[in-house]
């Protein structure tokens, strides 16, 4: 398993939909509101944890590293992102930094 002490923040909320790969699909809001798909090539357990929220509310999250697919210039390309589920609430985030995905384009998008 991973070491989940050295994740980066949660910084913005995104959807997962599908269940196995490869159709495993991310799609997250630009900055101009319009909405980008991802295609998720690998979704793979990092480890779990429990987590605090601000409502001081202990609750079980799981961190996933994924593979996402991007176009960039002529080529597709995966870049590599950990993802933070809570099953509680079923939502999903990013972790770190995400704007390499939104300059390079998501390939479904063009």
């Amino acid at each position: 398993m991973y070491n989940t002490t050295n994740i980066p923040k949660a910084t913005k909320r995104v959807n997962i939909s599908g269940d196995t790969p490869p159709d495993i699909w991310m799609s997250m809001l630009d900055s101009y509101g319009k909405l980008q798909k991802f295609h998720v090539r690998e979704l793979l357990l990092q480890g779990t944890r429990k987590e605090t929220n601000s409502a001081r509310q202990e609750r079980e999250v799981e961190y996933y590293k994924s593979r996402i697919e991007v176009l960039e210039r002529f080529n597709i390309s995966t870049k590599t992102k950990i993802l933070k589920y809570i099953p509680s609430s079923g939502t999903w985030y990013i972790c770190g930094e995400y704007a390499d995905l939104l300059r390079s384009q998501s390939y479904l998008n063009r």
